[in-house]
């Protein structure tokens, strides 16, 4: 249902004055499926929203765009909180790494699929992290946010030695902590809890998850 109203919002019309467009995971403290393509996979929903809003300042994505998201000769997004959690991963971040159309963007938030084993999609390598960092042409990044990550301690130092890494105001990146009935979310250097779910009736209720 809800990918139908999307893909009829995107029906060619071009919505110039629209800076912000949110695809939120979840809908108040309830958990809800991506909003885009397949409920899986991004199908070129994400480009399509691109191509509608050329204005667009800040989205936010239930799943990972596809490669054609990544392909616009540029865009002046400036924040993009993608957030797979349930989906696959898609490339992203490698994807990022080689494209050259979000040079403005200064906030980035990536989400990576659980461990789970709903879940298709593979792990963000750490080379492909390090990669990222070490090619990606974005000027104007200053934070990243990076969750559900399997990267170690040993690893984001060496990532913040880099010299996009030295340059960032912020790098946090975090695990998720699963139990049966409740998921927790933790910097992975100081070990602040930044989410906690807990599951209610199947539904996964959600607790201090921001989106700004």
């Amino acid at each position: 249902m809800y990918y139908y109203y999307l893909d009829t919002l995107l029906d060619g019309t071009i919505f110039p004055n629209i800076q912000a467009f949110k695809l939120q995971p979840f809908y108040g403290d309830i958990h809800i499926p991506a909003l885009s393509g397949s409920f899986e996979n991004d199908e070129g929903v994400c480009r399509r929203i691109l191509d509608a809003m050329p204005n667009l300042k800040h989205l936010v994505v239930p799943n990972s765009p596809n490669k054609a998201f990544f392909e616009l000769e540029s865009h002046p997004l400036l924040r993009l909180d993608v957030q797979s959690f349930w989906y696959d991963n898609q490339h992203f971040i490698e994807n990022l790494t080689h494209s050259r159309c979000f040079k403005a963007l200064k906030y980035l938030r990536f989400t990576e699929s659980l461990h789970d084993s709903r879940v298709s999609g593979d792990k963000v390598s750490y080379e492909r992290y390090l990669e990222f960092f070490t090619k990606a042409n974005l000027p104007n990044l200053k934070e990243v946010e990076l969750r559900n990550t399997t990267l170690n301690v040993k690893q984001i130092k060496a990532l913040r030695s880099t010299p996009l890494g030295a340059r960032l105001n912020k790098l946090q990146c975090s695990q998720e902590y699963p139990t049966e009935r409740v998921f927790l979310q933790r910097d992975i250097i100081t070990g602040e809890v930044l989410q906690t779910m807990w599951q209610d009736n199947n539904d996964w209720r959600n607790q201090k998850y921001p989106i700004t």
